[in-house]
């Protein structure tokens, strides 16, 4: 199993700097995934509920001022640094699985 500690900064504020532990990769990108659909709830109160894809999901990570991972590792006997260019990699790779969904981001 590899943990996962999620360290997320949502605001430039540094009092919204926050951290989660999770039990594994997936636990942690349904966290971030999570705290992606509320903050855009939040944006867009008022109108029709939004689909969302992972452009999108995109956009919103690179616009925090702070997100990164360490996952924990086995033969290193502890945690590896992974910042926003992995965790979108994880997403991108999460919906190409669920959803035989090709993702490019030049479109």
């Amino acid at each position: 199993m590899q943990q996962v500690i999620l360290f997320i900064q949502v605001e430039n504020d540094v009092k919204t700097r926050t951290y989660r532990f999770c039990p594994n990769v997936t636990e942690c990108m349904a966290t971030v995934w999570g705290i992606f659909q509320v903050m855009t709830m939040n944006e867009h109160y008022h109108g029709p509920p939004t689909l969302h894809n992972v452009g999108q999901l995109e956009e919103f990570i690179n616009k925090l001022p702070d997100l990164a991972c360490l996952v924990y590792r086995e033969d290193l006997g502890g945690y590896e640094p992974k910042n926003k260019n992995w965790i979108i990699a994880q997403f991108v790779q999460l919906f190409e699985a669920q959803q035989g969904y090709r993702w490019n981001p030049d479109l």
